[in-house]
């Protein structure tokens, strides 16, 4: 029957040329086309009425086939499709001796410490000295943590420094809160603010110790006396001026003579006027430091060290302690290349060393 024809002819042809691509569909379409018209002349000995619907069903017949030419690829043909392969990048490593602010421990005390320049190189780069976190019982102790330091960045005769690794720079030594660091002058002006680059041991022929690194925004190298740690604001005015009151001399030289004190070869004072009615001094004999407050009740020492010490430098900070400003000294032992530096702090009848320089 015609109306067989006219059903099956299509689906057959249509379903082989979906296995076959877009020219081989347009190739089909046209044999099916073939088809309709061949059956349609073929069916001219069947009944008048036969043809007549023949002749209604072939225009939705030759709709529906160019339709089907232009459907889309199946979805087994997609199968086929060149898949887009998303690549993954890995991020590159962390380099293991950077050193970010957020790696650092947090606490509530305060670092203030003096400011050095690296004098044997050109950059902008400053240090400060770290204290080791943990008690330093003899010398083989303390070269092992310096072996840590293995990353050499510069070496000259006289000096060298090796960075040492994130990990065992925070396990070993004091560095809470020094991600960033304030920078000020011997006027206690802020300078700058600048964030940590690096831990580092510094070898040297006298001195070597582990240091932190800093890069400045700005060629303040030889204007930075001292830092203090984290983003501080300007510090208050300190009127301070230094001063030569020979009244108050006198009064420490019979003190010191009284008690035995040697001044043969060292006897000198260093005085700052800090307000009207106070006078700090500093004054070095033979073999010991003094430190001397004068107010309107007179002069009374307020700080002796039991070990052997010449002061080298002071910095009065305003930040105070039971009225009085926190003083930063770096002092030496008298014949000796030892020196060091510490924070005093006045608890009310006497300075007091703090321990890591750290104010609380």
């Amino acid at each position: 029957m015609i109306d067989h024809c006219l059903i099956e002819s299509p689906i057959q042809l249509t379903s082989v040329s979906h296995t076959f691509g877009l020219s081989g569909r347009l190739i089909f379409c046209l044999a099916e086309i073939f088809v309709y018209f061949f059956g349609y002349l073929s069916s001219s000995n069947h009944k008048v009425s036969q043809s007549m619907k023949t002749i209604h069903f072939l225009p939705i017949a030759l709709i529906t086939m160019a339709l089907g030419c232009s459907e889309s690829p199946s979805s087994e043909s997609d199968d086929h499709a060149p898949q887009q392969v998303t690549e993954q990048v890995e991020a590159p490593a962390r380099d293991p001796y950077k050193l970010l602010p957020s790696d650092l421990p947090q606490d509530e005390s305060v670092y203030i410490g003096f400011v050095r320049d690296f004098y044997f190189v050109d950059n902008e780069e400053l240090y400060v000295e770290l204290y080791v976190e943990t008690e330093i019982e003899d010398y083989d102790q303390f070269q092992q943590i310096t072996r840590l330091a293995d990353q050499e960045v510069y070496r000259d005769m006289e000096n060298a420094r090796s960075k040492m690794p994130r990990k065992e720079a925070l396990q070993h030594l004091d560095i809470r809160g020094l991600g960033e660091i304030s920078m000020y002058d011997v006027n206690n002006r802020l300078l700058a603010s600048s964030q940590i680059a690096s831990v580092e041991y510094l070898d040297q022929l006298i001195y070597s110790p582990f240091v932190a690194v800093y890069e400045t925004p700005t060629d303040i190298s030889k204007t930075a006396a001292y830092v203090i740690s984290g983003a501080n604001p300007q510090l208050s005015p300190l009127d301070v001026q230094e001063t030569k009151d020979d009244s108050i001399i006198a009064i420490i030289a019979e003190s010191i003579h009284s008690a035995g004190i040697q001044t043969s070869f060292t006897f000198e004072h260093q005085q700052y006027q800090v307000n009207d009615s106070l006078v700090i001094t500093f004054t070095n004999t033979d073999d010991w430091g003094f430190l001397y407050l004068t107010d309107g009740t007179g002069t009374q020492l307020v700080f002796q060290d039991e070990d052997y010490r010449n002061w080298l430098d002071m910095q009065l900070i305003p930040i105070y302690r039971h009225g009085l400003p926190v003083i930063l000294c770096h002092s030496v032992r008298p014949e000796s290349d030892s020196d060091w530096e510490e924070l005093l702090a006045f608890d009310g009848e006497t300075y007091q060393s703090l321990s890591h320089q750290r104010l609380k």
